[in-house]
């Protein structure tokens, strides 16, 4: 599959279900405790920031690449540490949300369809678009790409997002 049908693939896969279930779980949650709905509102936040990042800026610099543009190795290599290290964001949070899935109530089932969505888009983008893109941008084999390598330290807990959620 090339690079653009992977992108295509994981927008239609992934990214439009997720846009249409995350109103449907954020209305569920309304009765749920504080702590579930704070989490819940920093995941929401960071999900959307995050897709739209890859829609509008990575994922086009990738169709450049995969086109033969050489220029765009320059515009993929910190959108892709960063993707990565929200993807292990995203999974934080997302552990923490499991932990309290039985405060979730009648939310629970539409709350656990997003959840476990997650690591599998996760690592469909960290293993069939960032890694191979990488590697084209590098001219190496893709088992080659190491995508902790290209993060470092980059990683950390998402703070800030949770606070204005009564």
């Amino acid at each position: 599959m090339s690079l653009q049908e992977e992108i295509a693939a994981i927008i239609a896969t992934h990214h439009e279900p997720s846009r249409e279930a995350l109103p449907v779980v954020t209305a569920a949650l309304r009765g749920a405790p504080l702590d579930l709905r704070q989490d819940w509102a920093a995941l929401r936040a960071l999900y959307e920031d995050h897709l739209g990042k890859e829609e509008v800026l990575l994922f086009p610099a990738i169709e450049a690449l995969e086109r033969g543009d050489e220029s765009a190795v320059h515009h993929i290599l910190g959108p892709i540490a960063q993707m990565h290290v929200e993807h292990g964001q995203l999974g934080a949070i997302e552990q923490r949300m499991r932990s309290r899935l039985d405060a979730a109530g009648e939310a629970r089932a539409a709350l656990l369809a997003f959840l476990d969505d997650l690591p599998v888009h996760a690592g469909r983008e960290d293993d069939h678009l960032f890694r191979p893109a990488l590697a084209l941008a590098a001219g190496i084999p893709v088992e080659e790409v190491d995508l902790d390598d290209l993060v470092g330290g980059m990683g950390g807990p998402v703070t800030g997002v949770a606070e204005s959620v009564e």
